[in-house]
């Protein structure tokens, strides 16, 4: 399985989903990681220090996500990335769907599987 890491495009967002570190621990478990260029700026970790946890740099969304199996975001999709959701997909993110029937209305039209990071607990 490829995990994807986007770039957040939510306004004021600067967070990334996952740390170099974070990747490097799923690339040492045999997981494939691809960051979309740029994706950790904002956060303070540049794209070589993904390249160096063992990540392939992608140059943009369309790429990223339409070579992923799994999606890791901190935010919940954005209008904009609505045109990249599908059945054959999976979605970990912040769902806060309550406060967004648009992404709601989107994630069924779309069947993806989605995980609402919010909802998981560890017992």
């Amino acid at each position: 399985m490829i995990v994807g890491i986007p770039r957040e495009i939510k306004n004021g967002e600067c967070r990334a989903a996952l740390t170099p570190g974070g990747v490097a621990t799923l690339i040492g478990q045999g997981t494939k990681v691809w960051v979309e260029k740029g994706a950790g700026a904002k956060a303070g970790f540049p794209d070589d220090q993904y390249k160096k946890a063992g990540a392939d740099i992608v140059a943009g969304a369309r790429q990223l996500w339409s070579g992923v199996k799994l999606i890791v975001k901190v935010k919940e999709p954005q209008p904009q990335e609505f045109k990249f959701l599908s059945q054959d997909k999976i979605l970990f993110c912040f769902l806060h769907l309550a406060a967004e029937p648009g992404v709601t209305r989107a994630l069924l039209k779309s069947k993806i599987t989605a995980f609402a990071s919010e909802e998981v607990r560890d017992a």
